[in-house]
């Protein structure tokens, strides 16, 4: 079945999430994510359980009930930008899509006016899913929510 044919809920992350956070940063497909090794049980408290609300809200991404990935969304200047990492078996299933127009409506009803990731450049496969998604640019990819002066240089 295919990502837009199942459940999708992102649901934010409380301290109640830990072992579940756990899980998924001790995936080998984790690994490094959010700097080099594996993060402890206070790191996860710290980062990934509601901590930094309201300046970074961490929701993990369920399909069908199963916990399958993790997001982020963090306030950039007037705009925002996002972290997303799923578990191998989800990629490429139409998931990812799902999750950044979630985020996009969530970013929209907030009145932000534009939303950025920072895959690396050397990972040709986030790069391409961020373009495949609509997010334009070099370095630091924008999404344009709405045009304006600051974006020009950079969306487009």
């Amino acid at each position: 079945m295919r990502g837009s044919e199942r459940a999708l809920m992102l649901r934010p992350t409380t301290p109640d999430d830990l072992l579940e956070v756990r899980a998924l940063f001790r995936d080998p497909a984790f690994e490094g994510w959010g700097g080099p090794g594996f993060r402890s049980d206070s790191q996860l408290r710290e980062k990934y359980l509601g901590a930094r609300l309201p300046d970074v809200e961490c929701f993990l991404v369920e399909v069908d009930d199963r916990v399958v990935g993790f997001t982020q969304l963090y306030a950039d200047g007037s705009g925002a930008g996002t972290d997303l990492i799923l578990l191998p078996a989800e990629r490429g299933a139409g998931v990812g899509r799902q999750v950044v127009e979630a985020l996009l409506e969530r970013i929209r009803a907030s009145g932000r006016t534009h939303f950025v990731v920072d895959p690396s450049p050397e990972d040709r496969g986030a790069v391409a899913f961020w373009r495949a998604v609509g997010f334009r640019g070099r370095g630091t990819m924008a999404y344009p929510l709405q045009e304006t002066d600051e974006q020009q240089n950079v969306v487009r």
